[in-house]
């Protein structure tokens, strides 16, 4: 389960996301140039998910909404079918990615939440595995999670996983709100922060190890975690990727660009993980209280106050 945005950073344009997985991925950077576009692009080794830009000021960032038995479907994908891929790889891609969706005869793997850039245009895909679909030009400080928006039956809506999707998504749309961002690092930050009055399991970026912490006593397994962030600036053409080094088996930059070809797109590899220190406080008690009610929780006996010291609520 993912969080993704878009946002400006000095009137820079940035798409960015924070990634989770129920695995510690193999994560590979791939610089190369294909149809003679330079794309830079990142592969989990283990589910084929390809995110990434072009020369072109093309970029895209994904979250899904497809849901198999309660889990996030992690079906391998291919290169001959990633629409993402595709999209990175031909020269008009952006204005046709409408036609290419639309088209039955075209089997390209795309569902969730997209955010694309491409001609200075934002534009927000919303898509189930049937293909039913939705596309909107969207303006700066748009988040999304892993549940419907326009498409409002499809990804996690009930109880703490739906809680879970929404509160994650809501939590950086209030951050972006209320603060003035700086630097790539600054956004970074924005989307690793610990909140005191919710409950980790909820928070933007995650660490199983720190949930568990939280929540001794609980039967859940708390298995997820944010394995990285994804941030890209495409005015500049940077990408930046933040590895947590807890929660991440490895991250591999894969430079096949010619040795005398000079690159268009800079690639910037950093570590980070779970912050915990200085928590604050989100949101009010009546705000998370109308939240847990909303997500119909109090029938399976759970709330996002859950196993949190008795002072703490308290001091609330």
């Amino acid at each position: 389960m993912c969080v993704i945005l878009c946002t400006e950073i000095n009137g820079k344009q940035i798409l960015a996301k924070n990634r989770d997985r129920n695995y510690k991925p193999i994560i590979e950077i791939i610089h190369e140039i294909i149809n003679g576009i330079e794309v830079a692009y990142i592969k989990d080794k283990k589910s084929g998910w390809i995110e990434g830009m072009n020369e072109n000021g093309f970029g895209l960032v994904n979250s899904t909404l497809s849901i198999l038995d309660g889990k996030i479907n992690r079906t391998r994908l291919s290169k001959k079918k990633n629409l993402i891929f595709k999209a990175l790889t031909e020269k008009h891609i952006g204005k046709n990615f409408y036609d290419i969706i639309n088209n039955p005869k075209n089997n390209y793997t795309l569902e969730g939440h997209t955010i694309l850039f491409y001609d200075n245009q934002l534009i927000h895909f919303e898509n189930n595995k049937k293909n039913e679909f939705v596309a909107e030009k969207i303006k700066n400080d748009n988040v999304y999670s892993n549940y419907g928006v326009n498409l409002k039956k499809e990804g996690f809506t009930t109880c703490n996983k739906g809680m879970s999707a929404f509160l994650r998504a809501n939590i950086v749309k209030e951050e972006l709100k209320h603060h003035k961002i700086n630097t790539i690092d600054d956004l970074a930050n924005l989307m690793n922060t610990n909140y005191k009055n919710i409950n980790p399991r909820f928070h933007p970026y995650r660490s199983k190890q720190y949930s568990r912490k939280k929540n001794r006593g609980s039967p859940s397994n708390f298995n997820v975690s944010t394995t990285g962030q994804i941030i890209f600036n495409m005015t500049d053409l940077i990408l930046t990727y933040y590895t947590d080094i807890n929660n991440s088996k490895m991250v591999k930059y894969i430079n096949r660009l010619p040795s005398d070809y000079t690159p268009k797109i800079r690639i910037i590899i950093k570590e980070t993980e779970k912050q915990i220190k200085n928590p604050k406080k989100i949101f009010t008690k009546k705000y998370l209280n109308d939240v847990e009610e909303r997500f119909d929780c109090s029938k399976t006996k759970k709330n996002i106050h859950k196993n949190f010291k008795n002072k703490t609520l308290k001091n609330r």
